[in-house]
């Protein structure tokens, strides 16, 4: 059966394409292309290809066009055939290996998580497909900052915080670029999701350390004055350091941190430095912890005292090691063993003439227990230099 209902076909000028931008995408798809060409037609079933996947083609002249990249799924970096049709079934190709087509990165965690005003912070950046593309080129983006990175693995790469000039939370992205790519400028390169933030902060400032005494076997709390210490990131890593070596910090309010001292393998004056992201340290200045020797015994003359207190006592170090040139500091410690879990305790202050090396000179405490006591010479009140 035949119909002799009118039907219209549409026979189409000569079409073709002569470039595409930009010429790479993820396989995540939604990339806007310019399409230029010849002989282009705004039809319902203008379309561009994409290796085998199809999007609708927008025609705005006979030269010109615009569509979508398609969600794809690749294993690794393919080159594929760009094509474009006025009709859906008829194809022209631009070229077999035209359109450029890669895994997009994912961050998952940053460490640090912050880092301070002036930029130059080593910033390790932890996920996946980081050598998803061949020839590439690193970069990270903070904010709108765009910074070099370098490869480690699969997983890691490694950037470099740039400078801020305010205090800010920045997004952190990701972004992987091709051998030819840079020529597109970098506005036009598809970037990782942003999953993780970045802060920007002021460095902290130390004003003074209290005590500065203390022996080399550690363990003296150390109370650092500044102001800052709460303005770092969120959770906040914060930590000391004493010359080279690293200690945990209990941040008390925004102008206050403690720390234990750690110890250090010989006597000497080391620069205390805070962080408040586990990697930057404040600047070096002249905040020193100075260490001292550890004695070995002491000798404690008279050996007798009454409990009443006021008795001089004059204590020399008699196993080496010294006490310490003269500091505001120096105590005597006194401690009853006669309940070992809860021990009586009392101390005074010691004086001397200079040197402490030499010796000095406590007056007894008044003491509640008339039995044995030992006593530990100080110089910062909290911690004995040695055995009693």
């Amino acid at each position: 059966q035949t119909s002799t209902a009118p039907c219209n076909f549409l026979y189409l000028d000569e079409f073709g394409v002569t470039s595409v931008f930009p010429t790479v995408a993820s396989t995540r798809g939604g990339v806007t292309v310019t399409v230029v060409g010849f002989g282009l037609l705004n039809e319902q079933t203008a379309k561009c290809r994409f290796g085998v996947e199809t999007s609708q083609m927008f025609v705005t002249s006979k030269t010109d066009a615009t569509c979508s990249t398609p969600n794809q799924t690749f294993a690794s970096e393919v080159f594929v055939d760009f094509a474009i049709s006025i009709n859906g079934a008829d194809f022209k190709s631009l070229g077999a290996s035209a359109f450029n087509v890669y895994r997009k990165p994912v961050v998952a965690e940053t460490d640090p998580i912050g880092a301070p005003l002036e930029g130059g912070t080593v910033v390790s950046v932890k996920g996946e497909d980081f050598a998803a593309r061949a020839a590439q080129i690193l970069l990270c983006k903070f904010g709108e900052q765009v910074t070099p990175a370098s490869f480690v693995s699969v997983t890691q790469i490694l950037c470099v915080s740039p400078t801020a000039s305010t205090t800010s939370l920045e997004p952190l992205s990701v972004s992987l670029v091709g051998s030819g790519d840079s020529l597109l400028g970098y506005t036009t390169l598809e970037w990782s999701e942003v999953t993780r933030n970045f802060t920007f902060y002021n460095q902290p400032t130390i004003d003074f350390i209290s005590p500065w005494d203390g022996y080399v076997a550690g363990g003296a709390i150390v109370t650092v004055i500044g102001s800052g210490f709460q303005g770092g990131p969120s959770p906040s890593v914060d930590q000391c350091r004493f010359g080279t070596v690293i200690t945990p910090a209990d941040v008390k309010g925004n102008t206050e941190i403690v720390c234990t001292s750690p110890a250090q393998s010989s006597a000497g004056e080391f620069s205390v430095h805070v962080s408040l992201n586990g990697r930057d340290f404040t600047p070096s200045r002249r905040h020193l912890f100075r260490y001292i020797s550890t004695y070995t015994s002491a000798t404690t003359v008279p050996t007798l005292i009454p409990t009443g207190g006021g008795a001089p006592l004059a204590v020399t170090p008699s196993g080496g090691g010294s006490f310490f040139p003269p500091t505001y500091l120096a105590t005597c410690l006194f401690s009853s063993a006669v309940n070992a879990s809860s021990p009586e305790k009392a101390s005074s202050i010691a004086t001397s003439q200079y040197p402490f090396a030499a010796g000095a000179t406590c007056e007894s405490p008044q003491l509640q227990t008339n039995t044995g006591w030992e006593l530990e010479f100080s110089v910062n009140r909290q911690e004995g230099g040695g055995a009693p």
